[in-house]
């Protein structure tokens, strides 16, 4: 806190003792939360698909495995992940003219990652938001279950 023989105006001696971090500040919770870790205020973010997003992707524990994937909606992204899987798939067993799979199996293909995150554009705040496996899994469902009209 600042202290009351502080000479400069309360805000500017917050920000003395607190830069501007923006990101670095703040909690993000896989539901679009954030939580401001010097208010403990939550911040909710809008739910646009329209928002830029990079998906990081590390297939195994080789540092070298390690890519990106852009697209320019969250549904994209969504959509490169499954083809992902689809295609790792196709790798499995490339004798079926047909592979069919439900969600588990894609849930646990995203497990059987080294790593896999988002990177998420918010306008609000001209950076990107970083949003781990748990989001990826929960946003893939949603967009396979809108694509199936359910």
């Amino acid at each position: 806190m600042v202290s009351a023989r502080s000479s400069l105006p309360p805000d500017i001696a917050h920000a003395r003792l607190f830069p501007p971090l923006g990101l670095l500040l703040r909690e993000i919770r896989c539901d679009e939360t954030v939580i401001d870790l010097l208010t403990r205020v939550p911040v909710t973010f809008h739910q646009a698909d329209n928002r830029h997003t990079i998906i990081l992707v590390q297939t195994t524990s080789n540092k070298k495995s390690r890519t990106f994937m852009d697209f320019e909606k969250v549904s994209m992204a969504m959509d490169g992940v499954c083809t992902m899987f689809e295609k790792r798939l196709k790798e499995m067993y490339p004798h079926m003219k047909d592979i069919t799979y439900d969600i588990a199996d894609l849930y646990n293909y995203v497990d059987a990652l080294a790593d896999l995150s988002a990177m998420v554009y918010e306008p609000k705040i001209n950076a990107y938001l970083p949003y781990n496996k748990e989001w990826v899994k929960k946003k893939a469902f949603a967009h396979l279950k809108r694509q199936a009209g359910q």
